[in-house]
């Protein structure tokens, strides 16, 4: 499992970079990234593989407590009873799909868009100023 949350934190955090990267970057650099995503899709087009893995949900598991309330009504006494539940992480395989190409793809487009803006710019970012 650690492994696992090793890998999301990594995802997380590029897709961070990437987020942060494309909300501050110039019109040129979207526009080196937009060149270079297109090159990049055609090198190393999507392989959708399919694989099997573990996957978890959150079911409904009864507490063995019930909890009964009374209420007057119309000279009644009511009683009602629910019994308490709690959530459960369970566990499950599935059939997951990854694109293979995914990671050398967008280090490839990564350093095209960087080489790009080097070349016109003197800069990584196509910083004009």
């Amino acid at each position: 499992m650690r492994g696992c949350t090793v890998r999301m934190v990594r995802v997380l955090l590029i897709v961070a970079a990437l987020f942060i990267m494309s909300s501050c970057s110039t019109a040129e650099y979207k526009q080196a990234d937009a060149a270079c995503t297109t090159i990049g899709i055609s090198k190393y087009p999507v392989d959708r593989v399919d694989y099997n893995c573990q996957l978890s949900r959150y079911i409904e598991v009864p507490t063995g407590e019930t909890i009964c309330t009374s209420e007057l009504q119309y000279d009644k006494v009511v009683t009602s009873c629910k019994e308490q539940t709690e959530q459960k992480r369970e566990w499950y395989n599935s059939t997951c799909t990854k694109d293979r190409n995914q990671n050398i793809r967008g280090q490839w487009i990564g350093q095209c868009t960087r080489d790009a803006c080097l070349s016109a710019f003197g800069n990584e970012t196509c910083d004009a100023n």
